[in-house]
């Protein structure tokens, strides 16, 4: 079985498509924490990994995300772009993939 592994994606989908197509075909797809945080681009990294099937560990940077826990622990800017509007769950009345998978993390469904 030939496992990707990854980590510390922090919503950066150009990194993450970069790294993807260098790995090549993949049985599975593992990320160990921080798929999001303060990068430009948390739904599409997350709606391009849901395609994947990857499996989701909660890093801190998710946590912070999903539920506001551990911002103490931040420097002052990751505090602000962790609480920005762009790292935080849809507000639409529709789901999207990004709230999707906040859900998830949130219930540890990943």
């Amino acid at each position: 079985m030939r496992v990707g592994l990854l980590s510390d994606i922090h919503a950066n989908l150009v990194a993450l498509e970069a790294v993807l197509a260098s790995l090549g075909k993949v049985d599975a797809l593992w990320v160990t924490g921080d798929t999001v945080g303060y990068g430009p681009d948390p739904g599409d990294t997350l709606a391009l990994l849901r395609e994947r099937g990857a499996l989701l560990v909660q890093g801190n940077h998710d946590r912070a995300v999903a539920t506001g826990e551990g911002l103490e622990f931040f420097h002052d800017r990751l505090k602000i772009a962790t609480r920005s509007p762009r790292s935080r769950p849809s507000r639409r009345p529709t789901a999207s993939p990004y709230a999707t998978a906040v859900s998830a993390i949130r219930s540890g469904n990943t």
